[in-house]
């Protein structure tokens, strides 16, 4: 899915909704989880999509935690939004630092209420 990303300047905390998404999508698992989960403590949002919840990420880049996963999206999670279309959740990590947030419904229509992180359903673990 196309992001038309609107830059964020100075970059802002993430909101309690956004945090809880993304410590959900870290809290099973997988190659790299542990490294993801240190950069996390200093995630920053720099870009918002115009049309969608999904953010652009910073994070302190030390190289000690850097995540050896195998995919651009390690994890990914799937819910339901209010009137009952799919949507999907996807944690981007790219050269092994947190990325971006991406979330979209299915039909491509906008997002009607952020996702409740215990409703995430995961869909795709890279666990090798």
């Amino acid at each position: 899915m196309d992001h038309e990303f609107l830059h964020i300047e100075p970059p802002r905390s993430l909101t309690s909704e956004e945090e809880g998404i993304l410590h959900h999508l870290l809290s099973i698992n997988f190659q790299g989880r542990d490294e993801l989960l240190k950069q996390a403590q200093s995630a920053r949002v720099v870009e918002e999509c115009k049309e969608c919840p999904s953010i652009a990420i910073l994070v302190d880049k030390i190289p000690e935690h850097s995540a050896p996963v195998k995919h651009r999206v390690p994890i990914q999670a799937q819910t339901v939004d209010s009137d009952g279309v799919v949507m999907h959740v996807l944690l981007h990590v790219v050269h092994g630092f947190i990325d971006e947030i991406e979330i979209y419904r299915v039909d491509l229509q906008s997002v009607k209420k952020l996702p409740q992180p215990n409703s995430l359903e995961f869909m795709e673990l890279d666990s090798n």
